[in-house]
């Protein structure tokens, strides 16, 4: 699996906002890859914030990952891990956000032909229950529509500082639970999704539920819609400010003495002083 994300990332490299790969390999028993030191992941940030987000820097973020998700689209890749922790924020301009993990990302399309795979039925699931969109989690084959509908799901996690199904998440996820997750995100039963939330965002919704398995998200489109949202709250551009911390502090002087070392010679020591604690 770890072979399988390094292609990935290594096949996305060109695109920014992408971490760029450093080395891959087995040492010492362990699976490794290295790739960019990054900042701090969205869900940190938000936490630190005591989950108070700014709707203008969350719409801000949300047009970055348009990016992103477009790119490894437009690379026949569908992402399928959604999720605060896997975008971060880069150390030397923390306005910029990375997308990382692509241990889940499969193709939708061949390379070759650009055909389309087949809309299959009863898959396993895989991925973030909590922003996963309701086709996935009832076992349909995922596709650019449902990456977009998890983004909007965590749009909105950032902004109402919660998702109203959140408490499924304080038992043992069952069949029944899944069933009943499904019902509450087709229906929208709870009827607070949207409350206090820009008319975009039902708007967004309503495009993204809409897309066909194979239709090809309008990306321009989605991103007009969130920075409506900037542009009503009178604010003419939309700063990223998500970072509350100096990431710099994420240095220390033993890591700068350390940098003559090679990443593979850091990897190993650090293996090492666990097998010796163990």
């Amino acid at each position: 699996m770890i072979e399988s994300e390094a292609y990935t990332l290594y096949s996305l490299q060109k695109g920014f906002g992408i971490p760029k790969l450093i080395s891959y390999g087995i040492i010492k028993n362990y699976n490794i890859l290295i790739d960019t030191l990054l900042g701090e992941s969205l869900e940190n940030i938000f936490i630190k914030k005591e989950s108070k987000c700014n709707i203008i820097d969350v719409c801000s973020a949300g047009i970055q990952i348009i990016d992103r998700l477009e790119w490894i689209h437009s690379n026949n890749l569908v992402y399928k891990d959604i999720k605060p922790e896997n975008f971060l924020v880069g150390i030397k301009d923390p306005n910029v956000i990375y997308i990382i993990d692509f241990g889940l990302c499969k193709k939708y399309r061949s390379s070759k032909t650009v055909k389309h795979i087949l809309p299959k039925m009863n898959k396993n699931f895989f991925g973030n229950i909590k922003f996963s969109s309701s086709n996935v989690i009832k076992g349909k084959e995922s596709s650019r529509r449902d990456d977009i509908i998890s983004l909007g799901y965590m749009l909105i996690y950032f902004i109402k500082k919660g998702l109203p199904w959140d408490y499924t998440y304080k038992t043992k996820i069952t069949s029944s639970k899944l069933f009943e997750l499904t019902y509450l995100k087709e229906t929208n039963a709870f009827g607070n999704l949207f409350n206090d939330l820009p008319s975009e965002f039902n708007e967004f919704f309503k495009y993204a539920t809409n897309l066909k398995f194979e239709e090809d998200p309008n990306y321009s489109y989605i991103r007009s819609i969130l920075k409506k949202i900037i542009v009503n709250n009178n604010f003419i551009k939309g700063i990223y400010n998500f970072n509350c911390i100096n990431n710099t502090s994420l240095y220390s002087s033993k890591s700068f003495d350390r940098k003559k070392l090679s990443l593979h010679q850091r990897v190993i020591q650090s293996l090492e002083k666990k097998e010796m604690k163990k």
